[in-house]
């Protein structure tokens, strides 16, 4: 939105700009917190995702191919251990499971099919929920249901079907801290979204997660928007009408036409949202907290700081994940009902030797992130303690965990052990000082089938206008998801999503958007202008000529938008415009929808748009009727006149009965004029073509006939006077 100059105020409760891409720096060494790797062929320029992020970065930010083995599994049960390259090839990938189960080939050629399959229902999902009008967007949902039926099974329900090797199903699941919800629990859409994410390889951002937030904040600051840290959100501001209209950041209100809450769906409507419209968000609230969808797990993480470079200590370009067993129901039930049982899964990465330049901005300095699953009831008793002071039983408790952590770490990475200079690690509680998040649930909702079936609930526009969410609750977890949200949320705000260069998908929009908002929408002609022009201007008899009115939008003029509400989507408007007009409309409220409303009437029309049109005060009607027109190589051609009909300081200080007037009889005046000046070209036109008195005068008798008359001229008559 900043780069289609809107003004953009970014709010950071954190220290430091970038939530889970953020880093921090501690001991002389930096750290990344939530961003390890991504897929998605982001180091391919052409890619879909690697175009959204040079998009919102300005192409601020290149990234750096992991090994080709981006993933280690290794199950260890005590001394035992065994390992499962995972290869960002897919068919190297599919030949070492064969290899490894030989018997199960069927099954595996059938689980990677059924990955390929969830590409098409992903971006069903995320067209679906960029639709902000409710109604509409639970009637198509019904319609395209068949597309989703990937989402509606466990992940164990589908992979039991392919086999009952207990095994294979364990590998294939094993980056299920991805979305930290086990087999019998996730949906199976997230757990193949995640494996076609990585189809490809991983890859991470050279100069470190920070880059992706050094790069968008110049963008916010360009369009003379600010980003702020230490700035909390307490509370939204909500009118008498139901409208969001700013928010409470440390006692002082802040007021903007437009918010959007980027954190957790639950924390924004429990917690921000007044008790005096709590009852606005109530069902909604009821449906996210339900047990489908509440999560209380998230991560543990511990940070180690080596001494020596990545090369020097021989680190991987790649990420291990170490499971006790592959069962990971099991590993996890264990441990959430007993927090010193095996951990369910650990996952080690070194951002150091990921990134390449590392080593010159820390030389002789190396970082290792080791994470595993938390469960945010074994802290939860600290909650309300102060961040580093929780007490000596929390502490106590971290240091045993870390112990833990360590000599799993060390028994991978033995050569490490003298080389650690610095260990730190934060708990579920931690994310919700730091991240935002609620309970400890740093990917959001439940990835079960559940939230993928609250399509409604669970997308950018919310019960309270003017207020829209954004963030890993709206599609799925992950940076890429987040990133992919942000761009839903930006096409719900205005009526017409930013370069929009199709007339039809920018007037179904406004349509959609009108319809939502003012609970009603004149008939606009769903087509290009051109066409518009020859729906109005050729018809053969003179009464079923209109005239066109041009409406151009600018939601950011509150006054626009009181004249939407108020004047243009009445009854009494509406009813005479579909009577009298072909209404034409678009929207300018992005700079480059403004260039393409420029380029349309100069293909159309053969001139510029003209600039006293263009003044920053909307709305803008504006009628077009014919001047003349003639024939050029057997084709009619037209010249037009343009009369601008209402300019917002028509409006100033006006009553809504008297501007509805005003506008009424502009649109009269204009249709008349209209009207008389067709009779005129019609005449002109058949006098220019010799034919004599007589015949203009015959002709005349029939310009006026309805259709069902009209049928008595014979078609080479007809074709004559037009």
């Amino acid at each position: 939105m900043a780069q289609e100059g809107k003004k953009v105020l970014l709010l950071e409760q954190h220290d430091v700009i970038g939530g889970n891409t953020h880093t921090f720096k501690e001991n002389g060494f930096d750290f990344e917190t939530g961003l390890h790797y991504i897929g998605g062929r982001i180091g391919k320029k052409t890619s879909n995702l690697r175009k959204h992020f040079d998009c919102i970065t300005k192409n601020g930010v290149e990234w750096e191919k992991m090994d080709d083995v981006y993933d280690l599994l290794v199950i260890r049960d005590g001394e035992n251990r065994e390992q499962y390259p995972m290869h960002s090839d897919v068919k190297i990938l599919k030949k070492t499971l064969i290899s490894s189960f030989f018997e199960e080939e069927k099954a595996i050629h059938e689980y990677f099919n059924l990955i390929k399959k969830v590409r098409l229902s992903i971006t069903v999902l995320f067209l679906l929920k960029c639709i902000p009008y409710p109604r509409i967007q639970k009637i198509i949902h019904k319609l395209v249901q068949p597309f989703l039926s990937i989402f509606d099974e466990t992940t164990e329900q589908v992979l039991s079907k392919l086999t009952n090797n207990r095994k294979l199903i364990g590998i294939l699941t094993y980056l299920f801290g991805d979305y930290v919800e086990v087999p019998s629990r996730s949906s199976f859409g997230i757990q193949a979204l995640i494996c076609d994410h990585y189809m490809g390889g991983g890859y991470f951002p050279i100069g470190g997660p920070s880059m992706i937030a050094r790069s968008i904040v110049p963008v916010i600051e360009k369009s003379k928007g600010k980003a702020f840290v230490r700035a909390p959100v307490s509370s939204i501001l909500i009118n008498e009408d139901n409208k969001a209209i700013g928010v409470v950041v440390k006692d002082h209100q802040i007021f903007s036409k437009i918010i959007v809450s980027a954190i957790s769906s639950t924390i924004t409507y429990k917690y921000l949202i007044p008790k005096t419209h709590q009852h606005l968000v109530e069902s909604h609230l009821k449906i996210i907290e339900s047990p489908e969808l509440a999560s209380h797990t998230g991560y543990m993480s511990m940070f180690v700081g080596l001494q020596g470079d990545s090369d020097e200590l021989n680190l991987p370009k790649r990420n291990i994940w170490i499971v006790p067993s592959l069962n990971h129901d099991e590993n996890m039930k264990k441990f959430r009902n007993d927090y010193n049982a095996d951990f369910p899964g650990i996952f080690i990465s070194f951002a150091s030797a990921k990134d390449p330049t590392y080593c010159t901005r820390y030389p002789k300095k190396s970082v290792a992130s080791i994470i595993t699953l938390g469960i945010y009831e074994h802290v939860e008793d600290y909650k309300d303690k102060r961040v580093k002071h929780r007490s000596d039983g929390y502490n106590q408790l971290k240091d045993e965990w870390k112990e833990r952590m360590l000599e799993i770490f060390l028994k991978e990475f033995p050569n490490l052990k003298e080389k650690i200079v610095y260990i730190d690690n934060g708990t579920a509680i931690t994310n919700d000082f730091y991240l935002g998040t609620y309970h400890g649930a740093a990917c959001g909702l439940a990835h079960t089938p559940e939230r993928f079936r609250q399509v409604e609930i669970l997308s950018p526009t919310s019960p309270i206008k003017n207020l829209y969410l954004s963030g890993q609750d709206m599609l799925t977890c992950g940076v890429s998801a987040g990133l992919m949200s942000g761009f839903m949320t930006s096409y719900a705000i205005y009526p017409i999503p930013p370069k929009c260069e199709n007339e039809i998908v920018g007037i179904d929009s406004m349509t959609k958007c009108f319809e939502q908002r003012y609970d009603a929408c004149p008939v606009f002609f769903r087509g290009s202008l051109r066409d518009a022009c020859q729906a109005a201007f050729t018809p053969t008899v003179i009464q079923e000529r209109r005239p066109i009115l041009v409406y151009i939008h600018n939601d950011d003029s509150q006054v626009c938008n009181t004249f939407c509400k108020t004047v243009f989507c009445s009854s009494t408007i509406i009813d005479y415009l579909l009577d009298n007009y072909i209404v034409w409309p678009w929207d300018i409220t992005f700079q480059s929808n403004k260039n393409t409303l420029m380029k349309i009437w100069e293909e159309v029309f053969s001139i510029e748009f003209l600039s006293d049109f263009f003044t920053e005060e909307w709305p803008l009607m504006i009628g077009i009727m014919r001047r003349f027109e003639y024939k050029t190589d057997k084709l009619i051609t037209s010249d037009y006149q343009f009369q601008p009909l209402l300019k917002s300081d028509n409006l100033m200080g006006k009553q809504k009965s008297e501007v509805s007037e005003i506008v009424l009889n502009k649109l009269r005046l204009f249709k008349k004029q209209f009207d008389e000046n067709e009779q005129v070209l019609s005449f002109n036109f058949v006098e220019s073509n010799g034919l004599s008195w007589e015949v203009i005068l015959e002709t005349a008798k029939y310009l006026s006939l309805t259709l069902k008359s009209r049928k008595a001229l014979s078609s080479q008559f007809e074709q004559i006077i037009r």
